[in-house]
């Protein structure tokens, strides 16, 4: 019993880090390192979990032509 709790407890601490990896954030080490570090206090937490969150998980630019593609477009 003790060890599900361990686990529990585990997978919510880094549930921040979770979310942002399943959504292919572009920050991911850092919010792991937040996470780490900040994450056993209880504000830290939400910030980072509100960081995950609010800011978009890819980037909305389009990626880049090389002059190649763009000449044979």
């Amino acid at each position: 019993m003790l060890e599900l709790f361990v686990v529990t407890l585990s997978a919510l601490y880094w549930l921040p880090f979770m979310l942002a990896a399943g959504r292919e954030h572009h920050l991911l080490l850092p919010i792991m390192i937040a996470n780490g570090l900040v994450g056993w206090t209880g504000a830290g937490w939400l910030m980072v979990l509100g960081w995950v969150l609010l800011s978009p998980a890819k980037a909305l630019t389009p990626p880049r032509r090389t002059h190649l593609e763009v000449v044979r477009a």
